[in-house]
């Protein structure tokens, strides 16, 4: 089939952003159990911090999980959240609630981007959701780099450049079963 070559065409579009952002870049595909790596590709001057291919990423402490979040079906959303919810209560206390949640996805839909830092590995990451064809929600882009340098505003280069790519490109159909035969870069 032509499969192929629209994934050629997506990774390109990839691979150009990232030479522009000079970020790793990473795709995350969304499933009943959550959003899982299935493409990556580190940034020129990157610690080891990137998550490994096949991760799968919680919903309440990281920015791919808030675009789940905001975009993924509620159904499937609902039970990730039970089960996630008690342990980040617990790390972040009473301002975690339902309202704050709430408001949090509305941000999220309303800017199409969220973003996160994580203290423990000093990592910052924003990220943009994906979306297929026919416009159903199919997964995030996340860029992410060291805290220290990572350019983590709205109106950054790198959330101008997600949240461009997100408008621009739509995943093609069987795009995560072309990464079998094509590298990474």
């Amino acid at each position: 089939g032509h499969y192929p070559r629209q994934s050629a065409e997506f990774v390109a579009a990839l691979q150009q952003l990232h030479g522009g952002l000079r970020e790793t870049l990473s795709i995350l595909r969304w499933t009943g159990s959550g959003p899982h790596a299935v493409w990556v590709k580190d940034s020129p001057d990157t610690l080891a911090l990137t998550y490994r291919l096949g991760a799968v990423l919680p919903l309440l402490s990281t920015a791919s999980g808030h675009v789940c979040l905001a975009f993924a079906p509620q159904a499937e959303v609902r039970p990730l959240l039970e089960r996630e919810w008690p342990r980040r209560r617990a790390e972040v206390g009473p301002q975690l609630n339902r309202w704050s949640l709430q408001e949090l996805v509305a941000e999220v839909r309303k800017r199409r981007l969220a973003r996160g830092r994580n203290y423990l590995h000093r990592v910052s990451a924003i990220s943009t959701p994906l979306f297929d064809a026919d416009r159903r929600f199919w997964g995030v882009l996340t860029a992410l780099g060291p805290t220290a340098r990572f350019p983590y505003g709205w109106r950054s280069p790198v959330a101008r450049g997600l949240h461009a790519f997100s408008l621009e490109h739509a995943v093609p159909e069987h795009f995560v079963d072309s990464l079998q035969a094509m590298p990474a870069g």
